[in-house]
């Protein structure tokens, strides 16, 4: 088991369903390694990261090791997958004050969702965008770190 691990922490793409039952796996130390993987998302093609992202939303692991996920959905550079929303606003629901803590891991997740927000409200359809705006809104609510530069920055 430990090996499979180790080589889906560094390949998620190899095996995208096994990659799942592992996020939901009851030991801890299992779904840990599992979600070690996801800092590899964004290497994986749009289909297999919707599916990895839906489940990692409903997996026990999310709640604890969505720092990966969000760095890797942030340095891709492919067009996010539209279920990066459903992540995003189930964070949201979960983190609460946090994302404006300027202790870690508060800004480092923080910075990397109001990048992924802000890209999917580009490209995205109308519902997209509106659910864009809405998590923004709440971002701005709980004074989320890095929110305010990074708008500053669109409007240049």
């Amino acid at each position: 088991m430990a090996s499979t691990l180790r080589t889906l922490s560094r390949s998620p793409e190899a095996a995208p369903v096994v990659l799942v039952q592992l996020l939901i796996d009851i030991d801890p130390e299992v779904r840990k390694a599992a979600a070690r993987a996801l800092r590899h998302a964004h290497e994986l093609d749009q289909q297999s990261a919707a599916l990895l992202l839906q489940e990692f939303i409903a997996s026990a692991a999310f709640p604890e090791h969505t720092d990966n996920l969000f760095a890797s959905l942030d340095r891709s550079t492919a067009l996010l997958p539209p279920s990066a929303i459903d992540l995003c606003e189930r964070y949201l629901e979960s983190a609460g004050p946090e994302l404006g803590d300027i202790r870690p891991p508060g800004p480092l997740v923080s910075r990397n969702l109001v990048a992924i927000v802000l890209r999917l409200n580009k490209p995205g359809n109308e519902s997209i965008r509106c659910r864009c705006l809405d998590v923004i809104d709440k971002l701005a609510e709980l004074g989320a770190y890095g929110l305010e530069g990074a708008l500053d920055q669109k409007r240049l």
